[in-house]
């Protein structure tokens, strides 16, 4: 039993005690195939005729929900006007904030005094890297959040230019310095109603140093304070809306807005909830954070901006803070997945949704199961007729179902969605696995003769079998690293790639290791 004293057979046996706590606290999670979800139909605001549009309207909003490719999302349209959006996913919560992220048609704006400095179309990369500021932590009262991101050197330059030596000194050594205003879908076409009751609220409200009115002028939204909608309000709104040209009205979802319905206006009404711990006008205009900005960002000791001390900022975050750590990670996903995947070509008018049912159930995922034991119990036999050792098969059935389970574990681990993809992702992986295995039995198996011939120890055999392996890893990540870094847009392809990675990773570094010195054992003490 002196192998089991083994680093790598512990490592391995180490790794496999971890899977089972990880399968047990977190599980399995499967897509639509197995478990079926949830279908979004999104109603577009206009027909969509051009191909090429549509194609980007299914493959933002594909990429906006799953980046990675490790969820199964699914998107679809039809008629020029309708697109289906399927998620493996049926909890309200989850699918709440599905839906909120769905309504929203993303477009991203930074504005300073009534000015948009750049767009999201200007954003090159959203870096998701903890060590330059990317996620939450925590603060003295609840948590701040930043989404750190990279500008195109034209929109860097237009913002470094707007805001330079805005920051005026004050006689005390401090600096009084104005704010950016970060919006997603601004409202371009709409009147904003606001009772009279919550503008008095929220003009009152300490929850920005910003006041109101100011908020709402940088929005560069039109908008009318209304008490009661009696008849004389009725013509100002209406007024209002010929005046300004919108066609739609927004207003908070808990006001009665029946005299306007009856009144057979000739607008859109589209009703706004207020988000927790915020104000409803932010909602309202789309306004995400506000920024302050900093002497040092304003180019202070920079005489002008031809000078040779001017600079450039490409890299900036936008920031926020929550009372709760679920709402800091649920804005922390919206923006970055925004951020991302850009804006959609057109709107989204309306979103109803329905449940959809699996296609195979999930009592088919313990037939492949079987199937796959059987396959690995298969080429255990041939490679027993082969070597005519009992001893050299087992060792390859009982690695090749590790590296399946080790790979189930990192499945659950991470939150993939198995679907039929992932199973093909796996099987990809454990074929590879098994190759390699060959590779080694086939080094170390060698006749005698053949051994004294080449004057090659185990040692070195074992070496020549590894280099082969490294060789054919290394040739499939240089394959697949392609793939996640430049198809980001294809989630199905990440995460083929992603999966496939990661099975080879753990073969390599885990169980295949660990096969060579069980085998190498085995034939030492034959």
């Amino acid at each position: 039993m002196s192998v089991l004293k083994n680093v790598k057979v512990i490592i391995l046996i180490a790794f496999l005690i971890f899977g089972v706590i990880v399968l047990a606290s977190k599980g399995l999670k499967y897509g639509l195939d197995f478990s079926g979800g949830t279908q979004f139909i999104l109603t577009l605001e206009e027909s969509v005729k051009d191909t090429s549009t549509m194609d980007k309207v299914k493959t933002t909003i594909a990429q906006r929900l799953d980046w990675t490719g490790l969820k199964d999302v699914k998107v679809n349209s039809w008629d020029e006007r309708f697109v289906g959006v399927q998620v493996a996913a049926s909890d309200p919560k989850e699918l709440a904030q599905i839906e909120e992220l769905l309504q929203k048609q993303g477009r991203f704006e930074c504005l300073f005094e009534n000015t948009v400095l750049f767009t999201g179309d200007d954003v090159v990369s959203v870096s998701k890297d903890a060590e330059k500021g990317f996620g939450i932590h925590k603060a003295e009262e609840g948590y701040q959040w930043s989404v750190p991101f990279t500008l195109n050197a034209k929109a860097a330059r237009n913002f470094s230019e707007g805001i330079f030596h805005k920051c005026v000194s004050l006689p005390d050594g401090t600096a009084s310095c104005p704010s950016t205003f970060f919006f997603i879908d601004r409202p371009l076409d709409a009147l904003v109603l606001i009772p009279k009751d919550l503008y008095d609220e929220e003009s009152a409200s300490a929850t920005s140093n910003v006041k109101l009115d100011d908020l709402l002028k940088n929005s560069q939204a039109p908008y009318i304070i209304v008490d009661t909608l009696d008849a004389n309000t009725i013509k100002l709104i209406s007024d209002k809306i010929t005046q300004t040209n919108k066609i739609k009205l927004i207003y908070p979802s808990t006001f009665d807005i029946k005299p306007v319905k009856d009144a057979n206006l000739q607008i859109s009404l589209v009703a706004v909830s207020k988000r927790e711990n915020f104000p409803w006008t932010w909602s309202a205009i789309g306004l995400k954070t506000i920024i302050g900005l900093r002497e040092d960002i304003t180019n202070k000791n920079s005489p002008t901006t031809e000078s040779a001390n001017f600079k450039i900022f490409m890299n900036l975050a936008i920031e926020g803070g929550s009372q709760q750590i679920e709402e800091a990670q649920q804005e922390v996903n919206e923006l970055s997945a925004i951020l991302s995947s850009g804006s959609l070509p057109v709107g989204i008018e309306n979103i109803s949704k329905e449940t959809v049912s699996p296609i195979f159930g999930q009592n088919i995922l313990s037939k492949i199961l079987i199937v796959g034991l059987i396959a690995l119990a298969v080429i255990a036999m041939i490679i027993f007729f082969r070597y005519k050792d009992y001893r050299v098969a087992l060792p390859i059935f009982f690695t090749g179902f590790a590296e399946i389970f080790l790979i189930l574990c990192f499945a659950a681990l991470i939150g993939w969605q198995l679907d039929l993809a992932a199973i093909a992702g796996i099987l990809a992986a454990v074929g590879t696995g098994v190759d390699d295995q060959i590779i080694i039995t086939d080094e170390l198996a060698r006749k005698k003769e053949e051994a004294a011939q080449e004057e090659r120890s185990l040692l070195s055999r074992v070496k020549r079998a590894f280099f082969i392996i490294w060789i054919s890893a290394a040739t499939l990540a240089v394959t697949m690293l392609p793939i996640v870094f430049i198809f980001g847009g294809v989630p199905k392809l990440v995460g083929f790639a992603i999966t496939t990675l990661a099975g080879v990773a753990i073969g390599v570094l885990i169980t295949r290791p660990a096969y060579a010195v069980i085998l190498k054992s085995f034939l030492t003490n034959k």
